[in-house]
């Protein structure tokens, strides 16, 4: 079974999603089993396009059933090729846990509109949060999201 908490990103994140305009882009930094299902299924209904970057070729081939058209995989890589074209949307929940960080300020500094983090409250993973104060973080036990927008 799966701890519930572990999809205490979700309300956020489908939020998010759900108000993309048709043709957005979406980038998905680690696959997951709540995440991944609920973004392929509202990039498909918005008109949307969802990549899904996955470090763990095992872990991946739980959810790369999902792949489409519209929603390519991307197994094994860890460059940010993908912002080459700005998303509208980057959600960060991927390992290994200490690259979070990194491209969650790439992301913002490269003008992501949104950009959500799971675990935000890790202080492991150093997110430095002062540095973004337009952050709202939503907590929910032991599990945190924080959504930057700008």
């Amino acid at each position: 079974m799966i701890h519930t908490n572990y999809g205490s990103h979700v309300h956020v994140l489908a939020r998010a999603a759900s108000l993309l305009k048709p043709g957005s882009r979406i980038v998905e930094l680690g696959a997951g089993y709540f995440s991944t299902p609920m973004l392929h299924g509202i990039a498909q209904a918005r008109g949307c396009t969802l990549l899904t970057v996955e470090t763990s070729e095992e872990w991946a081939a739980k959810f790369t059933h999902l792949a489409a058209p519209w929603h390519p995989f991307d197994v094994g890589c860890a460059s940010t090729y993908w912002l080459d074209s700005l998303p509208a949307l980057v959600f960060v929940d991927c390992s290994p846990t200490e690259s979070r960080e990194p491209l969650f300020r790439m992301a913002w500094e490269a003008g992501v509109p949104c950009i959500i983090a799971h675990d935000s409250n890790r202080e492991a993973y150093g997110w430095g949060w002062e540095r973004y104060p337009d952050a709202v973080h939503y907590e929910t036990g032991d599990f945190h999201t924080t959504v930057v927008r700008q």
